[in-house]
């Protein structure tokens, strides 16, 4: 279920860490939340017939917390670059405060949960999709690193807030949410270091050019 669902606005923040191509990020992400939109309600019912999905459901939180901020900053920047520019290191600030709040939230809130499902089996399935995820990605990425960046950690970070909606009215066993959640945390483990090892081969080609 989780694999069903992309276009997570974390993307950017892993772009940003590894120094690839914010703008490319940008419009991935954009279009992924769409695809998601129209692609979760179909296939989720038909992979997992026991899911009670409605596409209303998983649009709204994704129009809402995702699409009207991108398009409210895409219109600021249109309108008033200057503005934008000014902008941009506050709005850095607060959104790594609040990425590293909610982590902490989120391992606080789900802890004891966390541990009734973490086993070397789950982890290792998660490690493999993440990793898959990404090495696709990247592979198709193109020449360029920085692209090549983008299209890798935009294919492993998986769109938790739509397969947490999913979760919780699809699925009546609260264990399905908890995996949800355990997954989040492997990929935040695993692609920021990822992130930061992009970050050094950037810098590293830039200095031998």
């Amino acid at each position: 279920m989780v694999t069903c669902a992309a276009g997570a606005p974390f993307t950017l923040k892993l772009v940003q860490a590894a120094r690839g191509d914010l703008a490319l990020s940008g419009t991935l992400v954009v279009l992924l939340l769409i695809v998601t939109m129209v692609y979760m309600p179909f296939v989720v019912p038909a992979v997992l017939p026991e899911a009670d999905v409605r596409a209303g459901a998983i649009a709204a939180p994704l129009v809402t917390t995702m699409l009207l901020p991108l398009a409210l900053g895409l219109f600021i920047a249109a309108r008033n670059e200057g503005w934008a520019h000014s902008l941009e290191p506050v709005a850095n600030k607060i959104s790594t405060v609040a990425l590293v709040v909610l982590i902490a939230i989120t391992i606080v809130l789900h802890f004891g949960s966390i541990l009734t499902v973490l086993s070397f089996a789950t982890v290792l399935l998660s490690v493999v999709i993440i990793g898959g995820a990404f090495g696709i990605g990247f592979l198709f990425g193109g020449p360029d690193l920085a692209a090549r960046s983008v299209l890798g950690l935009g294919t492993a970070q998986r769109n938790i807030a739509a397969a947490t909606v999913v979760a919780t009215q699809g699925f009546e066993a609260p264990g399905v949410i908890i995996m949800v959640v355990l997954f989040s945390l492997l990929t935040f483990a695993i692609l920021f270091p990822m992130a930061a090892l992009l970050r050094r081969i950037s810098g590293r080609n830039v200095l031998l050019n």
